[in-house]
């Protein structure tokens, strides 16, 4: 009798345990959960405080705009050619005092003095053809590596030239800043000055190419991955590409790196090529031929 009472007891308590481990744990995930519901509250306080904040900054942004006596300027590419490019820019005064002289100011780069060109008149708008001097050169963003024993192990190093891709003097040519000013007789206004990156036009003549070369010392092979960018659909189109190595200036070997139509995607033509040069050499160069006649070379600088 005394071992069926302590078996009861003992399942009594066990019981009892038992109903206080599930009612802490209910209360647990009681507050679990309202904890949830109070943080997915406040991000939805957060979302709609976000959405009021850019709402505000939109109107503001609007106002000032519509504050502004002229819209801001359209940027036309004309005509490039001999190293120059004529650019047009045009805008909306919207409020004018008949008599007023509006003006262009530009210059190349950050520094100097500003151009000044007279504006005229069409259509409600105001428009300046100016011309600047611009280097007429593709974009090429070129990459190097090189793959050769070290050891017991193979060791790569990569080499980045962006002096390849911008081979110009950068700081004179690759951006435009001008601004607008309005001369009543009484008084000058000026619009802030903006910036125009000459580089788009570059980039609307050629495209933009990348080039990838990896070279395996153990092996003797040239891997070469070439991507032509014709998005934009340039006005010149690479009708051959080149690979050669050279040895004190003259050309040792050439090869032709073909494009592939099964390496084609939207947009971009992939062209490879594995290549083994069986004589010696010290450089190695990419040479791109245009429908236009422009040919382009690039040293390509292993590590």
């Amino acid at each position: 009798m005394k071992n069926e009472n302590k078996i009861l007891i003992a399942l009594l308590v066990l019981i009892l345990m038992s109903w206080l481990f599930w009612n802490s744990t209910r209360q647990v995930n009681n507050r679990v959960m309202s904890l949830q519901n109070q943080v997915s509250g406040l991000q939805n306080q957060v979302q709609q405080l976000s959405s009021r904040i850019s709402s505000v900054d939109t109107s503001i942004h609007s106002i000032r705009e519509d504050a502004r006596p002229w819209t801001t300027g359209e940027i036309q590419f004309l005509e490039v050619k001999d190293g120059e490019a004529d650019i047009n820019i045009s805008w909306r005064l919207r409020e004018y005092k008949k008599g007023s002289e509006v003006a262009l100011h530009y210059r190349l780069g950050d520094t100097g003095e500003f151009n000044k060109v007279i504006a005229t008149k069409a259509d409600g708008y105001y428009d300046a053809t100016i011309t600047v001097e611009v280097e007429v050169e593709p974009m090429i963003y070129m990459m190097t590596s090189k793959v050769e024993k070290r050891g017991n192990q193979n060791k790569e190093s990569h080499v980045i030239d962006e002096k390849q891709n911008f081979p110009y003097e950068k700081e004179k040519y690759s951006t435009l800043t001008y601004y607008i000013s309005v001369n009543d007789g009484d008084t000058v206004q000026t619009m802030e000055s903006r910036v125009v990156n000459l580089d788009k036009i570059n980039h609307q003549l050629f495209g933009t190419v990348n080039v990838d070369i990896n070279y395996d010392a153990n092996a003797n092979k040239f891997h070469v991955f070439f991507i032509e960018d014709y998005v934009t659909n340039p006005e010149n189109k690479i009708v051959e590409v080149l690979f050669q190595t050279r040895k004190a200036g003259k050309v040792v070997e050439e090869w032709k790196i073909d494009n592939n139509d099964e390496h084609i995607t939207r947009g971009h033509e992939f062209r490879k090529k594995t290549l083994e040069p069986a004589k010696d050499f010290n450089d190695t160069y990419i040479l791109i031929e245009y429908d236009t006649g422009i040919e382009v070379e690039r040293k390509m600088n292993l590590p």
